[in-house]
């Protein structure tokens, strides 16, 4: 991970009613049924689903209803069920990616997700504006991805 200054690093955590397990399993498996494409999508309407590819080196990318594929950006850690990291660069190239790293661990009979977000300084000069954009972000992801890791299938 990124040596980043807590400053420009963007930390989210929530506690999800459900095992290490099943939480690793929609987030990465599932995460098609949960996550909101409307504002985050790089197919906005049309965005279809989203896959990891399960190994250090695998890719992690958006597909459009029409089969086109979008890279989100490839995975440099992957530790099932407790955690993985990756590159961030969706829709640019990879000279500005950040690493955001997700990690699950039990809390008594529930689950936390930590997400750490860093590397913001290879955005550019806008990189305070996109970090705060990020801050809101991920809170709202968080939440529809608790209701989503609540439900079992």
């Amino acid at each position: 991970m990124s040596q980043m200054t807590d400053e420009l690093a963007v930390r989210k955590s929530i506690v999800v009613n459900c095992s290490v397990e099943h939480a690793f399993r929609v987030y990465t498996e599932r995460m098609s049924d949960w996550y909101p494409f409307e504002g985050h999508s790089l197919f906005d309407d049309s965005a279809q689903r989203v896959v990891f590819e399960g190994r250090v080196g695998g890719r992690v990318y958006e597909v459009s209803k029409s089969g086109e594929e979008g890279l989100w950006g490839t995975l440099i850690v992957w530790e099932p069920p407790h955690a993985f990291a990756m590159t961030w660069h969706p829709g640019r190239g990879e000279e500005t990616a950040q690493e955001l790293e997700i990690r699950f661990s039990a809390e008594g009979d529930a689950t936390r997700v930590d997400v750490v977000h860093t590397g913001w300084e290879r955005i550019g000069p806008d990189a305070r504006e996109r970090m705060a954009d990020y801050e809101q972000g991920w809170g709202g992801v968080l939440a529809r991805f608790a209701e989503a890791a609540g439900k079992r299938s």
